[in-house]
């Protein structure tokens, strides 16, 4: 679990003041472990996490000096019968060596105290200069082994040198022998099976395919796009038969049919599924900004909007692909049921710079304009939108995530549809636990999850 889960998790667990203490503390925990673990570093960086090094000294004695004085904190039961184990074992060696069978103690039996006199916590302050004359600290390991059993991908010098975690590699070895008299032979042929392996693999890579595409060249291809949708169609699903038959009645589809779509007079519950999917396509036809708030086209404009079959093929997955901090090629999975939320820009909310979503649909669509002169296929993500809670303070001065909730459902603008092209990359959103559920629920909607129907949480984190 990343540092930054913790904060949601530990909000309302203690009263005020000690709430506010534990939760500037996590944050800047968070912080300097996003510091220290950065995999490229600057000057400024540097001189960054120095200040949170001290900015998370303070914080540490406030909380040992206010926080911990006032509550009694005891070991656990796994931890208290180990210490008892230490104390027998102490006990069993000192009557070995004295003759006399004089009990050992460690500490108080019953109670267990936050202490600042410990090797971690004194070598916190040593991180900066460490990183300046050695490197990011997440460039090496000393615990990283390789399994014995040969792999094919990303094989180099490095994936096989040794380090603390060597001894697992023998007890794999020592698995595959047959336990008997001769195991020291069988394991000494199978490191000289795999050291053989290896150079032969690296010959391979290093001359053999100079010059060509290593193994995963398919996704370098696509890399080069922003985005990617799965190949495979889970069937194609038709327009008026999906939004006016089978969920004729759910508030995330429904159609106004009594008049046009932009008649205000109409109940607010009706979110227009077809009539925002045809703005939104005629918006990218034409290149014209989309608003998901208000109409921008007329009837009769929309109206030479063909979507040939009056369906859409439906997408389970997608991959957004970005470039990192550190100049190197990212990639986040979207899928519907599982990593379903998106960040984009925010073009209307001057206080804050991004907007999120959660997708709820990925489409491609074959349109046809008379701009046009044939089909052409238009992906689109139906999304529901999460706006930034602004009576929630947030940021680096007040120490806290930043908070988002879902439109409520009556409201115009709480579904629509985005462009991939407009996403950014995927977003992890940590539900606020201590906030509890939405009162304005969609239970049973298409909108909602399969297996997580209850998931419509009333406040949500936004993991940064």
């Amino acid at each position: 679990m990343c540092p930054q889960c913790w904060i949601p998790v530990l909000e309302g667990l203690l009263p005020e003041p000690h709430n506010k203490v534990i939760l500037d503390l996590a944050f800047d925990l968070a912080t300097w472990h996003t510091y220290a673990k950065l995999r490229k570093h600057t000057e400024y960086t540097i001189r960054s996490l120095r200040s949170q090094t001290k900015e998370l000294g303070q914080q540490l004695r406030h909380f040992a000096n206010k926080t911990c004085s006032e509550y009694k904190t005891k070991r656990l039961p796994s931890e208290e019968a180990a210490r008892i184990r230490r104390c027998a074992g102490k006990a069993k060696k000192q009557s070995k060596k004295t003759g006399s069978g004089g009990p050992a103690t460690e500490g108080s039996p019953d109670m267990k105290h936050f202490s600042l006199m410990t090797y971690k916590i004194h070598a916190l302050g040593d991180y900066a200069d460490h990183i300046e004359q050695f490197g990011p600290t997440d460039c090496f390991t000393t615990q990283y082994v390789h399994h014995p059993l040969f792999r094919f991908r990303s094989i180099n010098s490095q994936d096989w040198s040794q380090g603390e975690c060597e001894h697992r590699r023998v007890k794999c070895f020592y698995k595959r022998t047959n336990k008997g008299v001769s195991f020291p032979h069988q394991i000494a042929k199978q490191e000289r099976m795999q050291r053989h392996y290896r150079k032969f693999v690296e010959a391979y890579m290093g001359k053999g395919r100079s010059g060509s595409q290593p193994s995963g060249g398919h996704e370098g291809r696509l890399s080069r796009r922003h985005y990617s949708m799965s190949k495979r169609s889970h069937g194609n699903l038709g327009l008026y038969k999906w939004t006016l038959g089978e969920h004729a009645n759910d508030p995330a589809v429904k159609v106004c049919t009594p008049t046009h779509s932009y008649d205000t007079s109409n109940q607010p519950t009706h979110q227009d599924f077809i009539p925002k999917l045809t703005d939104h396509l005629l918006a990218r036809i034409l290149h014209h900004q989309y608003d998901p708030e208000l109409p921008t086209f007329t009837d009769d404009d929309c109206d030479r909007v063909y979507i040939a079959g009056n369906c859409l093929q439906q997408r389970r997955t997608m991959s957004i692909y970005y470039t990192t901090y550190d100049l190197r090629r990212g990639v986040d999975k979207i899928n519907t049921r599982g990593r379903p939320y998106v960040m984009a820009l925010s073009h209307g909310d001057p206080s804050h710079p991004y907007i999120y979503a959660r997708v709820l649909g990925i489409y491609r669509v074959k349109v046809l304009h008379p701009t046009m002169t044939e089909l052409m296929d238009m992906d689109v993500l139906w999304v529901r939108w999460l706006n930034i809670n602004q009576k929630h303070r947030a940021g680096w001065k007040a120490k806290r995530l930043y908070r988002v909730q879902f439109i409520p459902n009556h409201k115009e603008g709480a579904f629509g549809f985005l462009d991939p092209e407009d996403v950014i990359r995927g977003v992890h959103l940590i539900p606020g636990f201590n906030h509890g559920y939405m009162e304005d629920s969609l239970d049973g909607s298409i909108s909602m999850w399969d297996y997580a129907p209850a998931d419509n949480w009333q406040y949500y984190y936004v993991n940064q």
